[in-house]
């Protein structure tokens, strides 16, 4: 399995490899992080949200075993729903 850490920014996949194109130098990571013209990107903030949403892993957990069997997921449904609901209101949601 690959490893995807999450960063303050984005995600890092250790496994990525060059494309094969013939290009001599690909740039890495670190290289690509310290570039200048990123700098902007690191120092922005996340917007925080207005309205946040609740997750609670236990009523996750219970409709995952319940209806593990069925088409549908309520849960992951209804979590959707909010959110698009919130969105859809011009609401931030967190």
């Amino acid at each position: 399995m690959t490893p995807l850490p999450a960063a303050r920014a984005g995600v890092l996949n250790s496994r990525w490899r060059q494309l094969l194109d013939g290009r001599a130098h690909v740039p890495t990571c670190g290289e690509m992080a310290n570039d200048p013209a990123q700098a902007m990107l690191w120092e922005a903030k996340l917007v925080r949200g207005e309205v946040g949403i609740l997750v609670l892993p236990k009523r996750r957990n219970a409709d995952y075993l319940v209806n593990y069997a069925r088409k549908d997921k309520p849960y992951p449904e209804a979590m959707w729903g909010v959110y698009r609901a919130f969105l859809e209101q011009g609401m931030r949601p967190d």
